[in-house]
């Protein structure tokens, strides 16, 4: 969600920077379909040799049981949070990463960092807002380049020093810049910092994960909407309720509210009550208020929630010099018990997990 600020910032503080607001519109998109069918065949990630020693030259091998705890600090509100990582096998071309079941977080889903899902096998890419976001392209050499996306965003890659077993790696466009080190010791970036959005560090790294592990498979953004300075989107009027339809196919959504000010320093809070609220298909309503009695800067709150498919109503209130913004990202459930590998049976669109 880290573009969605800055267009708003930019659409007050910069004029008619653009007038045309994100997609979804301020009337209902309609049902987003999933992309995917509704089976998979996972296969297991081999087991690293004794002596395969990891470098700069070739892709890491992940092997299913691997895992990372990585701590995240999203800059926008100031939260951290820590996310476990495992690799639970492989489909294709990628590897499939999740969560343990029991210690799933909605928030890394909304920040798409660090990456979960299908993560690719030659790059550790993934797809983000439906664009390919490819950190690394091997082998790691000083001033290599390569081009990527970042949201959407057009970024280009440089690899500024690589020695040893670790190399450093700058992203940076139009869209903002991202500055990574890869250690090829964990086969993964040990820290990664998007400027003014985020940054992360592993913490942990090791390998024999056992439990069942959460994939987030093909996820979508299936909303991604905004109101600011009372009832705009965009440089247009648009109404404080908005109807969206998520296909039912989708197993999960995890989504952000998040509430900011324009102002010039784009950090404190204007008088005035922001509210963003959301209410399910099954009635589950999730809301974030702000009043001048909150602390200054931008606010977010995380939230999960099963089988979304159907109707949401979102009520839009930002009554202040100020904004409220909705993204959501929906994906399939598909669980993996570790070591076996064995994918778990459960419904998918209306099951949840």
């Amino acid at each position: 969600m880290r573009s969605l600020p800055l267009l708003l910032a930019a659409l007050l503080l910069g004029g008619c920077v653009a007038t045309e607001a994100p997609a979804p519109s301020a009337a209902s998109p309609g049902p987003v379909a999933p992309a995917a069918s509704r089976s998979i065949v996972v296969e297991p990630a081999p087991p690293r040799a004794e002596g395969d020693v990891r470098g700069l030259a070739e892709p890491p091998r992940w092997e299913s049981g691997e895992w990372w705890r990585v701590r995240v600090t999203e800059r926008m509100s100031g939260q951290t949070f820590e996310v476990t990582r495992v690799v639970a096998g492989i489909e294709g071309d990628d590897y499939l990463v999740g969560m343990p079941q029991d210690a799933f977080v909605d928030a890394a889903m909304v920040l798409h960092l660090p990456g979960f899902g299908q993560v690719g096998r030659s790059d550790l890419g993934y797809e983000i807002h439906d664009s390919r976001f490819s950190p690394l392209r091997f082998p790691l050499v000083e001033g290599a380049t390569w081009e990527t996306e970042f949201e959407g965003d057009a970024m280009t890659a440089t690899v500024l020093w690589a020695r040893g077993n670790a190399a450093e790696v700058e992203i940076a466009g139009e869209g903002g810049r991202i500055l990574l080190t890869y250690d090829a010791a964990i086969g993964e970036a040990r820290r990664l910092v998007v400027d003014g959005y985020l940054e992360y560090d592993v913490v942990a790294h090791g390998r024999g994960h056992t439990g069942i592990v959460t994939v987030p498979h093909m996820h979508d953004v299936v909303f991604n909407t905004f109101r600011f300075a009372g009832a705009l989107m965009g440089m247009q009027p648009a109404p404080p309720v908005e109807r969206i339809a998520i296909d039912d196919a989708y197993d999960r959504v995890s989504f952000a509210f998040l509430a900011g000010a324009f102002i010039p320093d784009g950090r404190t809070l204007t008088a005035g009550v922001f509210r963003e609220r959301a209410t399910a298909p099954d009635g589950t309503s999730f809301e974030l208020l702000l009043t001048p009695a909150d602390r200054p800067g931008e606010h977010i709150a995380f939230f999960g929630h099963a089988a979304p498919g159907g109707e949401w109503l979102f009520e839009h209130l930002p009554l202040g010099g100020g904004y409220v913004v909705a993204e959501g990202i929906a994906y399939h459930v598909y669980d993996v018990e570790l070591p076996s590998g064995r994918l778990l049976e459960h419904a998918h669109g209306g099951g949840g997990a």
